[in-house]
C-alpha cells in the first residue's frame, strides 16, 4: 500500500496547494457544524499563509492538517 509520503512525492506544487487549501477547509467545517467549539480564524489566516507555501512547506502543512483532522472528527 502507498503510504502518504509517496503520494505527495508524485503531486505537483498546484496539486499540493489544492489539497492543502481542502485539508484546512475541512477543519474549519468541523468548527462552523460545531463539532469543534474554538474560533477558526487561524484557519482562515492558513488559508492566507499556504499561498506563498513551495512544494516542501505545502506537504508539511498536509500532513499537520490531516493528523489534526483525525483528532479532531
Amino acid at each position: 500500500m502507498t503510504d502518504q509520503n509517496e503520494i505527495l512525492e508524485r503531486l505537483g506544487e498546484d496539486e499540493l496547494f489544492e489539497i492543502a487549501e481542502y485539508g484546512i477547509q475541512v477543519r474549519i467545517d468541523l468548527r462552523l457544524e460545531g463539532t469543534v467549539n474554538d474560533d477558526p480564524q487561524f484557519l482562515y489566516d492558513a488559508l492566507v499563509a499556504i499561498e506563498d507555501m513551495n512544494a516542501e512547506q505545502l506537504k508539511a502543512c498536509i500532513r499537520e492538517n490531516s493528523s489534526k483532522y483525525q483528532q479532531e472528527k
